[in-house]
């Protein structure tokens, strides 16, 4: 009887365990704030020039820019990488349909990680050298010293100097192509699969 109980005891442990390794930390969506300081670790002054400094971005169309800028200060069952990934696609699900032009800094403080998302609207203008030289030249170096503000600044600015220096493209070819490119292989699949059976038939 003790080792059936010990059984059980054991089985509703590992049961408990594999739920709590699980279970992911909520993932909160799409604001009205181009700044979201869920670690708490800005400061005011720094959120309000981060927030004014989206304002400042010269492409004012109706898709315009975006420098999305959000702090977490734990992601508890995620992998940062596809937290934030999951992340970024909950903004860009919110503009369906129109380009997709936003920068995202993300930085997950328990975990020490911090990464530079870029739309695929801007990545022949953000390209991945330039972005890596901004999170190991100015981000990373930083954080290490827990300036977050002053990281944080230094990065948009060097983005927002770049990206009102260059042309943004009016449309997104690849988005736009996207749902064209999955039709043609649809159709192309099925006229391989039907256009034998027509042949049979004669």
């Amino acid at each position: 009887m003790k080792r059936i109980f010990i059984c059980v005891a054991a089985f509703l442990l590992s049961v408990l365990l594999v739920g709590q390794a699980m279970a992911k930390a909520p993932m909160p969506g799409r604001t009205k704030n181009y700044v979201n300081d869920y670690a708490g670790i800005l400061d005011k002054d720094t959120i309000d020039y981060l927030e004014k400094l989206n304002e400042s971005l010269k492409d004012k169309s109706k898709d315009r820019v975006e420098l999305i800028i959000t702090t977490f200060k734990s992601i508890d069952g995620w992998w940062f990488q596809d937290f934030a990934m999951a992340y970024g696609e909950k903004w860009r699900a919110a503009k369906k349909f129109k380009r997709d032009n936003g920068v995202m800094i993300i930085a997950v403080i328990d975990d020490d990680r911090i990464a530079i998302g870029v739309g695929d609207n801007l990545k022949d203008i953000l390209y991945q050298r330039l972005t890596d030289n901004i999170l190991n030249g100015t981000l990373r170096p930083e954080f290490k010293e827990k300036r977050y503000s002053e990281g944080i600044k230094k990065a948009a600015d060097e983005l927002v100097g770049i990206l009102n220096e260059a042309e943004i493209p009016k449309n997104d070819i690849r988005a736009l192509f996207k749902p064209i490119g999955i039709a043609v292989l649809v159709i192309g699949a099925l006229v391989i699969i039907i256009l034998p059976l027509f042949r049979k038939k004669k």
